[in-house]
């Protein structure tokens, strides 16, 4: 699409976060100089036992699972 002239170029100045990004999130191969893509999303995914510390500490029960669903399928 850039090669085809159907981007336009990212104004960062109108950006005023722009120099908060995490520098490791920035110049990708795919865009160098961030012309065209900025990171606007990105973290971790909760581990397994992360989330099931969170799940007993939301259900006073412990996880709850469908019906069809065993403790142990659900854990």
């Amino acid at each position: 699409m850039r090669k085809e002239g159907m981007l336009q170029k990212i104004d960062k100045s109108k950006l005023t976060n722009f120099s908060n990004l995490d520098p490791q999130m920035l110049n990708k191969p795919f865009d160098p100089n961030n012309d065209y893509s900025i990171p606007y999303i990105w973290g971790r995914r909760p581990s397994a036992s992360t989330a099931r510390r969170l799940t007993r500490k939301l259900s006073p029960a412990g996880p709850t699972c469908g019906s069809r669903n065993t403790k142990a399928a659900c854990c």
